[in-house]
């Protein structure tokens, strides 16, 4: 038997574009309808990818969290490889459109950025793993007399198209699952409208008076996932395993909880990567939300303007026009907010960030500041490590040494960030 070609997935040089969320994961990773970009991309190959490529700084966590080889050479015997770009939002018909046999090919998105390329092993090995977003590159040396083919699927270009998709792959990844299954324990006083669109997963738990209302979009409620009393979800909603829905809270179309999320108050169209939470009562719209994040009491951000007027996002150190009227924030791992805290529309939050008060912080606040408004000073890596320990073990996850070198990469290599924007640095 013939063995298959490899699957890798990997960074194009558009990475940066999703800073802060992929200063501590690789863009595949960031989490898009039900799924993560990765776990489309092997659904609709049939397999786990064999090789994954990130930055450097993300080698030891990536190589950690998933078990597979990370910034690894293929053996030179070992066939073909199909790469694909991080960015890439798979469907059904892509490994025909970009099949993982065949000759050597270089497949150019609009922009002319390479996000899939089929190379001989041999070929590949001759390339530096962990920069690939460099080496594969359209007139790349290395690559001269590969044919060149315009890609067709769909790829995001900035965080907002996150957003922007996800209603969209809520439905895509819920016809994966068995809707109109209740495999769960649901109250006879609870209220399950389409009940043919909604999956309830074993272990999972819905309260008395919480309606879960599919007529719009399914709704997949994942294994021991508890949804409290008198909370109304509307579809297309995912919420993740070992997630919790508080009593009264209204999560709206197009929300994605990732796993062990716990989640109040009003959300709409907003995406929570994993073990993050927003508790209490506050308005989150348009959002998309790390890990280990918490946001206090009363939180609520702006995801339009009061003119109506297209938002702007700070993106690669300067403010980018979205084109669109609805974008709300984007904040990075382990950052926190106090209760009360207002967020303005299009605001980016770094990682590791501590704000409180009432007092708007600006539209962008880099890694590693807390404070109040535009009063930041620069949050100490020690206390922030040992705050990141103490918020992890409560979920009886371990900040690894790997995890606590990455936040500690992070902080160094964002100083020139927090300086610029007048983050004041403490003395020591």
């Amino acid at each position: 038997m013939t063995p298959r070609g490899l699957l890798a997935l990997f960074e194009d040089i558009s990475t940066s574009r999703f800073l802060p969320l992929v200063w501590t994961r690789p863009v595949y990773d960031l989490r898009c309808g039900i799924s993560t970009i990765r776990e489309k991309i092997e659904a609709v190959y049939g397999h786990s990818a064999d090789l994954l490529y990130t930055r450097p700084h993300l080698t030891a966590v990536t190589a950690q969290r998933t078990g597979l080889p990370v910034n690894r050479r293929p053996a030179a015997d070992e066939g073909t490889v199909l790469l694909l770009s991080g960015r890439i939002i798979a469907d059904r018909e892509l490994p025909g459109r970009v099949p993982p046999e065949g000759p050597e090919a270089l497949y150019l998105d609009d922009e002319g950025l390479v996000v899939a390329a089929r190379l001989a092993a041999w070929r590949l090995r001759a390339l530096p793993p962990a920069s690939l977003s460099e080496a594969l590159h359209a007139n790349a040396a290395d690559l001269h007399g590969i044919p060149h083919y315009r890609f067709v699927g769909q790829v995001v270009r900035w965080p907002w198209d996150l957003v922007r998709l996800n209603a969209t792959q809520i439905v895509a990844d819920a016809a994966l699952f068995p809707l109109g299954s209740v495999e769960g324990h649901v109250h006879p006083g609870a209220h399950l409208i389409g009940v043919e669109h909604i999956y309830i997963a074993p272990g999972a738990r819905v309260d008395p008076g919480a309606v879960l209302d599919a007529s719009e979009g399914p709704i997949v409620v994942m294994a021991d996932a508890h949804i409290m009393a008198a909370s109304v979800i509307v579809g297309p909603v995912a919420v993740g395993t070992n997630s919790l829905i508080k009593a009264g809270a209204c999560v709206y179309e197009g929300t994605s909880i990732g796993p062990v999320c716990k989640v109040g108050g009003e959300v709409e169209e907003s995406i929570f990567q994993a073990y993050s939470n927003k508790q209490h009562d506050g308005f989150l719209g348009h959002a998309v939300i790390g890990e280990w994040c918490n946001l206090g009491a009363g939180t609520t951000n702006s995801d339009l303007k009061n003119n109506y007027s297209t938002v702007r996002v700070w993106v690669d150190g300067e403010l980018r026009q979205t084109g669109e009227q609805f974008v709300g924030c984007f904040i990075g791992d382990h950052t926190k907010t106090g209760i009360g805290a207002l967020l303005n529309t299009g605001t980016v939050i770094g990682v590791a960030c501590n704000l409180y008060g009432t007092s708007m912080p600006p539209k962008f606040v880099p890694s590693f500041s807390w404070g109040e408004g535009k009063k930041l000073v620069e949050y100490r890596l020690e206390q922030a490590i040992q705050a990141a320990r103490r918020m992890m073990a409560r979920r009886h996850v371990e900040l690894t040494p790997a995890e606590a070198d990455l936040l500690t990469y992070i902080f160094a290599v964002t100083a020139r960030e927090r300086q610029s924007h007048g983050v004041v640095e403490l003395e020591v």
